[in-house]
Parts: structure tokens; C-alpha cells; sequence
């Protein structure tokens, strides 16, 4: 009886009902129109649309060529070729080509790009740590050299210059240009391609470790380098007395030994530790240049000569190999103030104890331009041949300019002096 109630009950309901769900299909027909109605404007849009489609793209595109050359990830940074230090340390010391392609460093400048091989003008050139090579590798570099035309008068005087000299009014000179001419004036020593670093002879730490190889030995600084003149002014204006003075031909830089430098290094910052040298606006340890002349044996620093002999009483050479000596003090001169190493800041003085030996005919005698540990320094009123150090508080003894003898100043230690250039002259 309960079920029959309810199915009585439902029945009206589900009569009421089902007009309300056939009016909202009608709805949902008549929205349909207005969706198709909708549909040619999203297709009269699309053609807007296109061409913003396409300029979104476009600065997608000029990034991917900007990308770091070893990630191939991240954006370049300005103007260098990789994203990050991280990046560039991966290629750093190891072969790396640089530059675009051939199509695009051709678009910059023609076959011979910035970053092009100067031989093939398709690959890249190469590069090896901050070094940027002409060529693309080893093939080119070999063809190039071959294919190298070969100059018929004088190539410029600068290694690796095979350019002919510039000629004047029938005159040739020794270099291709103004700028090499520049460049042999402050060259390093060593490689003479490069300007030497400050006041230093080499252009750097590869050149230093190459002149050491040599060492003990001799480097030329040639006529109009600036070593050359700075050493003849101080020959010259060192030259007190009256007569013809002699004319300097060859100005070599002695190479000592490391071990050499480094002992008399350590003494010059000792002695500049106890007198604060620096402070008073003077060279560390007040070092100064100073003359010391001597006997010859050989024809060391003769024009095409810079090997040492092996001959025991050769003063020059035997100086070269293990500086200048206390020991050897007083054997062939008089003392005026004991046994030490004796110096003078007139080049006359120094000339009068330059000679050869009877078996050495050379037209030319030599010279050393010391460096001297000068410190604190005393002038003694008299004579003390008894010396064999100076007083205490003292680091040398300056013997002044008299009738007899010209200006010395003398050291008790081998330490506070090193030959620093030879020089020859005539």
C-alpha cells in the first residue's frame, strides 16, 4: 500500500518536470546559433593575428645566434664570447677557434675578417689562451710561409718581419716602418718582438724564463734602444776630467743567476730594513749604479762574441760567472781602505783599470756597470788599508776625490754587489 502511494505521488511530478527539461533544450538550440555566429570573427581575426605571431618569434631566433659558444645555453655577455666565467675556464688554456662562420665574418668585412685564417679566408682563426693566430692551424700556417714571396733587398730588422726596408732617397733604413722603428727603441731583449714591461729588459715571465736558460750571459741592448742610450748618458756625464773620452761600441745586460739575484736581493731588504731608505724617497737599500774596471783575457763583448772563456786569470769572465768578489781584493792594486769590493761613480776612474792581456790583440777594452748596496756610508778623513769592514752602523765606506785617486766606494760583502751591464768600448 506504501509503494503504490509513492508511485501515485511521483507520477504528477514527473508530469510537471518534463515540460521544464524540453523548454531548457530549447535554450540550449537557440544559444548554438550565437556560437556559430561567433565563429567568423576568431576567423576574421586570425589574419591580425598572424604577423604578431611571427614578430614574437623573430627576436627568438637572433637570440639563439648570441648564445654562449660552450653551453650553447645561456645569452653571451657583451661582447664576450661565452655566458660566465665557468664557461670560459673550460676552454681556457686549450685550442679553441674563434670568430662566426665563414658566411658571417664574410658579411662583415670580405675574406679577410677579424676572426677569418689570413691563408684559406673560410676557417676560423685560432687561438690558444689570449693568443689569436693568423692562421686556422698548422696546414695554412705551413702553406702560407711556402706561398710567402721572398724579398729580393733587406727585410726589416724586427724577428718575424719579413717586410722589405724602408727606403729614402736610395737609402735604406733598418726597419719596414715608423712603428717597428718605435718598437726597437723599447723591445725586449730576449724576443725583440715585443715592448719590454716598465723598466725591466724583458716583455715578460716566458721571456725572463728563457734569459735565465743563458745565464750566467749577455744580452745586447743595440745602438738607439733605450738601455743603450741610458748607459752611454751615464758614461758620458760620469766623465769628470779633461780628455778625449773613450767611445762606447757595445752595451750588453748581464744575466746572473737566479740563486745570484736572490742573495743579493736579500741583503738589499735587509740593509733597507735597518735604514728606511724608502722612506726618504731613496732606492730600496740605497742602491746605486756604479763603475768597476778589470783585465780581459778573451774578446768577451767584442762584436760576435758573448761566450765565456775558461781562462783561471780572466777577471771579466770569471766576474760574470760568480760576481764580484772580497777574496779576490788587492791582488794586482793597493787597498786605501782594506780588503773589499772597490767601485767608483766616474767612468774615467774605472777606465784606467780596464786593460787586456798581451795575448789579446782586440782593438776594444770592457767595463761593468755595478749595482751596489750603497746603505748608510761613511767618509773616513785618512787612509785605513787595515779595514776589512766598515765601522759599526755602516754598510760602506766612500772614499772622496783626491790629486791621486778618483771617487770609490767600497763593500765588505760579495752579497751587496752584482755586475748588472758590460760594456765595451774603444
Amino acid at each position: 500500500m506504501a509503494n503504490a502511494k509513492t508511485a501515485t505521488m511521483i507520477a504528477p511530478t514527473a508530469a510537471i518536470v518534463a515540460p521544464m527539461a524540453f523548454k531548457a533544450t530549447q535554450m540550449t538550440f537557440k544559444a548554438a546559433p550565437m556560437a556559430f555566429k561567433a565563429t567568423p570573427m576568431t576567423l576574421k581575426a586570425a589574419p591580425m593575428l598572424a604577423p604578431m605571431a611571427a614578430r614574437a618569434k623573430a627576436p627568438a631566433k637572433a637570440k639563439a645566434t648570441n648564445l654562449c659558444v660552450v653551453c650553447h645555453k645561456r645569452r653571451k655577455f657583451k661582447t664576450s664570447q661565452f655566458c660566465s666565467k665557468a664557461c670560459a675556464s673550460r676552454v681556457k688554456g686549450k685550442g679553441k677557434h674563434v670568430g662566426g662562420t665563414a658566411k658571417t665574418q664574410a658579411g662583415r668585412g670580405g675574406g679577410r675578417g677579424r676572426g677569418l685564417c689570413d691563408y684559406c679566408h673560410k676557417n676560423r682563426k685560432y687561438v690558444k689562451g689570449k693568443t689569436v693566430y693568423p692562421f686556422c692551424g698548422k696546414v695554412c700556417a705551413r702553406k702560407a710561409k711556402k706561398a710567402r714571396p721572398k724579398p729580393t733587398g733587406p727585410v726589416c730588422a724586427i724577428p718575424g718581419c719579413h717586410k722589405p726596408v724602408f727606403t729614402l732617397n736610395g737609402k735604406a733604413g733598418k726597419y719596414c716602418s715608423r712603428a717597428h722603428v718605435e718598437l726597437a727603441k723599447v723591445a725586449c731583449l730576449v724576443c725583440r718582438k715585443r715592448k719590454r714591461r716598465g723598466k725591466y729588459p724583458f716583455c715578460g715571465k716566458t721571456c725572463a724564463r728563457r734569459a735565465q736558460k743563458i745565464a750566467p750571459g749577455l744580452l745586447e741592448a743595440p745602438p738607439g734602444h733605450v738601455m743603450f742610450n741610458d748607459i752611454v748618458n751615464q758614461f758620458k756625464k760620469s766623465w769628470r776630467i779633461a780628455t778625449a773620452q773613450a767611445t762606447i761600441k757595445k752595451v750588453y745586460k748581464v744575466v746572473c743567476t737566479g740563486s745570484s739575484v736572490a742573495q743579493y736581493n736579500k741583503y738589499r731588504a735587509g740593509v733597507e730594513a735597518r735604514g728606511h731608505f724608502k722612506r726618504r724617497k731613496l732606492p730600496e737599500g740605497n742602491e746605486r749604479r756604479r763603475w768597476h774596471g778589470t783585465r780581459r783575457e778573451c774578446k768577451l763583448g767584442d762584436p760576435g762574441n758573448t761566450k765565456l772563456c775558461k781562462v783561471p786569470t780572466c777577471n771579466v769572465c770569471n766576474i760574470m760567472r760568480s760576481s764580484l768578489k772580497v777574496s779576490q781584493a788587492g791582488k794586482n792594486y793597493g787597498m786605501r781602505f782594506g780588503a773589499g769590493v772597490y767601485t767608483s761613480s766616474s767612468s774615467e776612474t774605472s777606465v784606467a783599470y780596464c786593460r787586456n792581456s798581451p795575448n789579446n790583440p782586440s782593438p776594444y777594452k770592457a767595463m761593468f756597470l755595478t749595482k751596489v748596496v750603497v746603505g748608510r756610508t761613511i767618509k773616513p778623513l785618512m787612509d785605513q788599508p787595515a779595514w776589512t769592514a766598515p765601522p759599526a752602523g755602516y754598510d760602506s765606506v766612500v772614499a772622496e776625490r783626491n790629486v791621486i785617486y778618483g771617487d770609490e766606494l767600497v763593500v765588505y760583502t760579495d752579497r751587496a754587489i752584482r755586475p748588472s751591464y758590460l760594456i765595451v768600448f774603444q
